[in-house]
């Protein structure tokens, strides 16, 4: 989401995109207190189950087509944007190849992973390699280029083509602070559930100065020729720094690629099984986001005790781990290969992260995490 911040910055204006990153994150920790809220109450373990019980069967359908779709779009916005990061190094005749290369070298085998306790410090690498972009394009506009490159920012005060341009930019926002879809699973796999609020919130402040610092920096450094994507400003990247900041996305963009593709797969699996009725409960299908080991065998002991138990005192983490290999592997690759490969044929035709952006944002991903986790909160 960080991409295309200082673009949705330029259409709402300084102003309303500063109110929109503070509403957004607000938006986003209530969100993920209500769903929270939900998860406790129906003892599920993950968001579809949780909008099941809260507003019906026909509502979790609609919700796995949603985060099917909406993960398949920002699998296919990452590899846009490593494309884009990439063509200055190869050229313009070698981008489809570098893509197709990054994805088959790395995202595609990252993605055939049955769960991601592997990649528990993808978020953190992410996290420090956007640090390092802001970093590099504050180095940029402050040191390297500041007399040159600098604009007037009182100008872009105000949106750039009136309230129109700030609708356009409400979805580009949205999108950067949607996480929900995977708050439930993460959630059954905290060895510490106390801790989840303050994690929300750090994580969110943490995002929410960045994405902002980063609005502002682009603004300054490129003014109304900032473009969907930042990086395209960069597009002859001299400075060693925003070298490094450019192959740091990369890693970061193929560290994110999996943790998109994890969800989507669980989705498609409960869908798949709905209709056996032989099949075990869904929640039984649920790939589990963190590693396993933090089940305590006294939870699982304290499941066995059924109604002897106050339901109020019960944690999720009493619920038993889905076992993986439940799903064979190669149904496990099958789904893992159309997932990743129909995104990859899609990356290669849509030009502009800023339209799936736009369009996640404006649909799916307001639906997700917002409307949604607004009605469970309501049930």
């Amino acid at each position: 989401g960080i991409l295309a911040l200082p673009y949705g910055m330029y259409l709402s204006g300084l102003v309303f995109g500063g109110i929109l990153l503070v509403v957004s994150g607000i938006a986003t920790v209530l969100s993920i207190d209500l769903l929270i809220e939900a998860t406790d109450k129906y003892q599920c373990r993950s968001y579809e189950e949780v909008v099941e019980h809260a507003l019906g069967k026909r509502a979790r359908v609609v919700t796995e087509m949603c985060i099917v779709l909406s993960c398949e779009g920002v699998l296919i916005a990452y590899i846009i944007a490593v494309g884009d990061i990439l063509e200055p190094f190869v050229g313009t005749e070698w981008r489809s190849i570098s893509m197709i290369v990054a994805w088959a070298t790395t995202m595609l085998p990252l993605s055939l992973l049955r769960t991601m306790d592997s990649l528990q410090w993808a978020s953190s690498t992410g996290m420090i390699s956007i640090g390092l972009l802001v970093v590099a394009a504050m180095h940029q506009v402050l040191v390297d280029e500041a007399a040159e490159t600098a604009h007037n920012l009182l100008p872009m005060l105000w949106p750039s083509n009136g309230v129109t341009s700030v609708t356009v930019a409400c979805p580009i926002v949205l999108f950067a602070f949607n996480c929900q879809a995977n708050i439930s699973s993460l959630y059954d796999e905290m060895p510490r559930k106390e801790r989840m609020k303050n994690v929300t919130r750090t994580s969110m402040s943490v995002c929410g100065a960045l994405y902002c610092v980063m609005g502002l920096i682009g603004l300054w450094d490129f003014g109304n020729q900032v473009m969907p994507n930042v990086l395209l400003n960069y597009h002859n990247p001299k400075s060693i720094y925003i070298q490094i900041a450019f192959l740091s996305m990369v890693v970061a963009l193929t560290m994110a690629f999996p943790m998109n593709v994890f969800p989507a797969r669980a989705t498609l699996f409960g869908l798949l099984e709905s209709d056996d009725k032989d099949t075990p409960p869904v929640n039984d299908l649920e790939e589990p986001l963190l590693d396993t080991k933090a089940q305590r065998p006294s939870d699982i002991e304290q499941a066995t005790q059924g109604d002897t138990a106050d339901s109020s005192d019960s944690s999720l983490s009493s619920l038993p781990s889905f076992d993986s290999t439940q799903v064979s592997f190669p149904v496990h690759l099958g789904v893992s290969l159309a997932i990743s490969a129909s995104s990859l044929g899609l990356a290669l035709i849509v030009p502009d992260i800023s339209v799936v952006f736009g369009l996640l944002g404006g649909t799916m991903g307001s639906l997700i995490g917002f409307l949604l986790p607004g009605g469970c909160g309501v049930a």
